[in-house]
């Protein structure tokens, strides 16, 4: 097959027009040969490249591109925002190592081009050049990479384009690697009157003793970093992140550049930004495949696992990030020496994980003060770790069949990527991965792919270098980094040679961490996080290898079926919402870049414009599908325009807010010894082991705020883990649980233990599993024991304060939007409502005569109960009977079959924990015996139920 490359993508054309604006007005140069003096008797000769405009004007065009991108920079704030120089300017040493700058300063411009991976970055900084080329004369350039997976992509990108490229530019430029191996290519490179370019490592320059910087024979004594600076190139950056270290800088310097231009999706740096395309507007548009996420988390999870994610050096002292069980699921928290992770996480079987060294240096580890060691990476209490490895090797299989037996009528063939943890794992014939990879392939294989040995269909990239460990690793080194085209190409079991055959069977690519950046492929449909993906690998890297959309075998790109299904070690609501804040960062580290540290505090227009365009809805937090927000009538509540702040309420508002503010708890009395016996009651008959859990989410863009959503697209599956015999402590845990859960109830160990041993055979074979049982069964013989009787009293002094942010656009879970407009009788001008029954509940109640006031109460407006914090649902000020009292209503509302056509609660039809806690509701706001004058709740389905007859 042959890659078609579409010459006329709007997105592409607009980037590579972006950087030919940069030299508007400036002349063709013709190219002549230039004699430079050097250390050797002969000197340098070159064919440099000739910038004819000055700074002053490189940076006025600058100004004039942002100004018309639109996205760019805020309207009228030429004058307040100063563009940034964008130079990088060193001063070397009069030595002979610095070629001909010993003794010279470099300065140069910078520019940079934000494109989300996916997009085609490559194929527009390729284009650009060739562009450049053609219509200003410009002859030298040199790629510049941060490592020799994205040389080689870039390599192979340019001998698939060269044709396109002839006929799309009319000119061509002839490419060549730049090694310590082949240092004498820059010798034609400097000599060529034709367009040439190098492309290069940064790794390859930037140090005191590489060949680039050393006098060889075969140069006529020169070093080949002369013949570099001697040709005043244009440097084309990709990923220029990864070089912004002093050292890096240096390096680019020392290459005499005439300037620069910059090529990344996470700019952390802000060079004169003169085009952007963000990871949203990239995703809504289209243009990289759909993200869904199949997560695989759980296992043995009240065990004490703890994972060291690594060792942060800066500040006063060291620390370390350290991953660990909470509750059911697993987070990275930072700990310094003497701290504590049973502080940390509230669980007891973490006692003894308390910090008693932090290792610096080359091998950085954490010791604690029960003899655990952990080095970078390594975890301890991870029981679970093949049955969950096991559980996401066959999810990525039958999600890589499935999607070859849909895609094949359209002629493209389906990959999958796995990052693993360890090379051993998959390198050694028996390592761990390997072993559970080629088990589940024998045993889920079908139809072509049973005739297909497991060993011939995986491939492993690791190595740093071409060359590898063995003849095989240099094979999978040529095929992964150099012959994308056998990858895509379906196998010809007939007419295929064995060599060709061999090669395009491959269809699972492993690797550790040498892919995570520069490489990809268009029809990667599955990437299979085998490493704690909570470490220190950024998952825009591993989820950009898969982003492209896919091509056919006559190398077409196709529009349709383009997701992209990853399947990480976690939840995936967990993982999405970790991408998501990884989009956060890298957006706020070029706002700080572009706007200062100030950027909160812009003015309004500026301010408009950075939420419109930087932010994308991605500087909020992750929401669920449906979530939104909820609009303030300002009637009631008040906003300052200036700072979003609340100015005031209306009288009303005063009126009804000062009834309900006041805080209450309660109080319940029970006998300690009945109860346990009681709850052993409400043990549920079987108890289900430990289990691994599947769950998949899809990442969309919601076409009215622009953000990510999920949406759950998948049902649940759970694998059963056995126990392995040990016995934590279970009434620890099963405390932890009832904290953790909101329940007010506390129960001596003495009763604790005495439940676990009414139960112990089943508390021994699942003690993690036995403890979220009792914990629920607690929970329920508390809500049964209600009828005892709830007592609430006043907290004096305590009441709830309206604050000042979230309640004027406070978010609201739900898709059924009740649009209110600018009532008199409604707080909120747009209420986004939990169901269709609160919907018209709302939009009935402004029509009730009776009504002064109804409010949506914030989610932080809680009732305490023993068995955890209940929220009602509204807040409304009605009209006495003789006109002039007036008294305020609680409401809970609840769907027919809870509430008759009368209006009167059926209680018994809710669940047993949802009754207890509406009944504490009434225990607390009722009129008659609630602590709180002039209030009432009652649970209703309809406005008109709020006329009859109070409870």
């Amino acid at each position: 097959m042959r890659f078609d490359f579409n010459p006329n993508l709007p997105h592409q054309l607009d980037a590579v027009q972006a950087a030919m604006d940069l030299f508007e007005y400036h002349p063709v140069v013709a190219p002549s040969m230039e004699i430079v003096e050097s250390g050797a008797l002969m000197g340098v000769r070159a064919v440099p490249n000739v910038l004819a405009h000055t700074d002053s004007g490189l940076l006025a065009n600058v100004r004039k591109i942002q100004t018309r991108a639109g996205n760019l920079l805020p309207p009228d704030m030429e004058d307040k925002i100063p563009p940034r120089s964008g130079i990088i300017s060193e001063k070397f040493p009069d030595s002979p190592e610095f070629g001909l700058l010993a003794g010279k300063t470099s300065s140069f411009l910078n520019f940079s081009l934000e494109m989300e991976t996916g997009t085609g970055k490559t194929y527009v900084y390729l284009r650009t050049m060739h562009e450049l080329a053609s219509r200003y004369g410009f002859l030298k350039f040199i790629i510049l990479v941060p490592s020799i997976a994205v040389r080689e992509g870039v390599l192979h990108s340019m001998r698939t384009m060269q044709e396109h490229f002839r006929r799309v530019c009319r000119c061509f430029v002839r490419c060549s690697e730049y090694s310590s191996e082949h240092p004498g290519n820059v010798r034609m490179f400097a000599d060529a009157v034709a367009p040439q370019a190098l492309v290069m490592t940064i790794q390859s320059v930037s140090g005191k003793r590489v060949v680039a910087r050393q006098p060889l024979e075969s140069l006529s004594g020169e070093s080949p970093m002369s013949f570099i600076q001697a040709s005043r190139p244009i440097l084309i950056m990709d990923e220029p992140q990864n070089m912004e270290t002093a050292k890096a800088k240096r390096a680019l310097a020392l290459m005499n550049p005439v300037f620069a231009l910059r090529y990344s999706a996470t700019h952390r740096e802000d060079y004169n930004l003169i085009h952007r395309l963000g990871p949203v507007e990239a995703y809504g548009g289209g243009l990289v495949k759909r993200i869904e996420v199949m997560g695989v988390s759980g296992g043995d999870t009240g065990a004490p696992y703890a994972r060291l994610v690594g060792v942060n050096t800066r500040g006063w002292a060291p620390s370390a990030r350290i991953e660990a069980n909470f509750g059911h699921a697993r987070k990275v928290v930072t700990l310094k020496r003497h701290d504590s992770l049973e502080d940390k996480t509230k669980l007891p079987d973490y006692k003894g994980f308390a910090v008693a060294d932090i290792v610096e240096g080359k091998n950085p580890r954490v010791v604690f003060q029960n003899g655990v060691t952990l080095a970078r990476g390594e975890a301890t209490g991870n029981r679970d770790k093949e049955k969950i490895f096991r559980a996401q090797i066959k999810h990525a299989l039958m999600s890589h069949f499935i999607r070859q037996d849909a895609l094949r009528p359209l002629g493209v063939k389906v990959l999958s990527l796995f990052f693993i943890d360890k090379v051993d794992n998959y390198r050694e014939k028996g390592g761990l991965i390997r072993r559970i990879f080629e088990e589940t392939y024998d045993e889920l294989k079908y139809n072509e792919w049973k005739k297909i040995p497991a060993d011939a269909v995986h491939s492993g990239y690791f190595a740093k270098s071409a060359g590898g460990d063995t003849e095989r690793d240099a094979e999978a080194y040529r095929l992964i980094m150099r012959d994308k085209e056998s990858l895509l190409t379906f196998p010809d079991e007939k007419r295929d040679d064995p060599d060709t055959l061999a090669k395009r069977r491959v269809a699972f690519i492993f690797t550790h961490s040498a892919l995570r950046e520069g490489w990809d492929n268009p029809n990667i449909f599955q990437i299979c996080t085998l490493n704690e993906t909570v470490g220190e690998t950024r998952k825009r890297q591993e989820i950009g290898r898969g982003l492209r959309l896919a091509v056919n075998q006559q190398g077409e790109r196709i529009e349709e079926n383009n997701i992209l299904t990853i399947i990480p070690n976690r939840h995936y609501a967990q993982y999405a919402a970790e991408y998501q804040e990884e989009v956060r960062d890298d957006c706020r580290a070029l706002l700080r870049a572009r706007f200062g540290k100030d950027w909160k505090n812009l003015p309004n227009t500026a301010r408009r414009f950075v939420e419109r365009h930087f932010s994308e809805a991605a500087m909020q937090p992750m929401t669920r599908a449906g979530e939104g927000m909820t609009r303030a009538n300002p009637r009631h509540i008040k906003v300052r325009e200036a700072d979003g702040k609340i100015a005031g309420f209306s009288p009303e508002f005063e009126n009804l807010w000062t009834r309900i503010a006041q805080k209450t708890r309660c109080k319940l009395r029970l006998d300690g010894g009945q109860f346990a016996a009681k709850a052993l009651s409400f043990m549920p008959r079987q108890i289900s082991g430990m289990e691994v859990v599947v769950q998949g989410g899809l990442l969309l863009v919601d076409g009215k705020t622009g953000g990510f959503v999920t949406h759950a697209s998948t049902g649940t599956e759970r694998i059963q883990v056995a126990a392995d015999g040990s016995h934590p402590d279970i009434a620890g845990a099963l405390d932890a649980m009832l904290r953790g859960s909101g329940a007010r109830l506390r129960l001596s160990r003495g009763t604790l233990c005495q439940m676990i041993r009414g139960d112990d055979k089943r508390s021994a074979k699942n003690p993690y599993g036995w403890a979220r049982s009792a914990a629920a069964a607690i929970r329920g013989a508390l809500a049964d024991s209600m009828d005892k009787g709830v007592v609430y009293e006043k907290v004096d002094g305590k009441i709830f304060k309206w604050r000042d942010l979230t309640e004027t656009e406070m978010s609201v879970v739900g898709k059924h939007v009740a649009q209110l407009g600018d009532s008199e009788k409604s707080a909120y001008e747009q209420i986004k409502c939990a169901s269709d029954v609160e919907k018209e509940f709302a939009e009935q109640v402004i029509s009730l005569h009776e009504v002064r006031l109804f409010l949506k109460l914030p989610n932080w407006f809680k009732i305490p109960t023993p068995i955890g914090d209940h929220y009602p649902d509204w807040a409304i000020l009605l009209s006495g009977k003789d006109g002039g009292e007036e008294l305020v209503l609680i409401a809970e509302t609840k769907g027919e079959g809870i509430v008759d056509e009368s209006g009167n609660a059926l209680l018994h039809k809710l669940p047993l924990e949802e009754r207890a806690k509406v009944q504490c509701a009434a225990a607390c706001f009722g009129s008659e015996h609630g602590p709180l004058d002039g209030t009432d709740y009652k649970v209703v389905n309809k406005a008109g139920q709020l006329r009859s007859k109070r409870r």
